[in-house]
């Protein structure tokens, strides 16, 4: 299980040194995001009906934040 989880620490890793494919163009301005949110109510996820990932999950992004959700499969 532990080896596991470090072949998918290694892989999240490798992911994260990829080039970056979208770029803004040169001299583009900040993305200032002043207004809205994005709300989540009773969100739910599974990969397999067997394994549920999230259950009812409630959270609102307000503008300006940064959101992650990060799930570590062990198997």
């Amino acid at each position: 299980m532990i080896q596991d989880a470090f072949v998918n620490m290694e892989n999240m890793l490798e992911l994260m040194e990829e080039p970056i494919e979208v770029k803004d163009i040169p001299n583009a301005l900040p993305l200032m995001a002043l207004h809205g949110k994005i709300d989540f109510r009773n969100v739910s996820f599974h990969y397999t009906e067997d394994r549920q990932i999230l259950k009812n999950l409630n959270f609102t992004v307000n503008p300006g934040q940064t959101f992650a959700i990060v799930s570590i499969l062990l198997m």
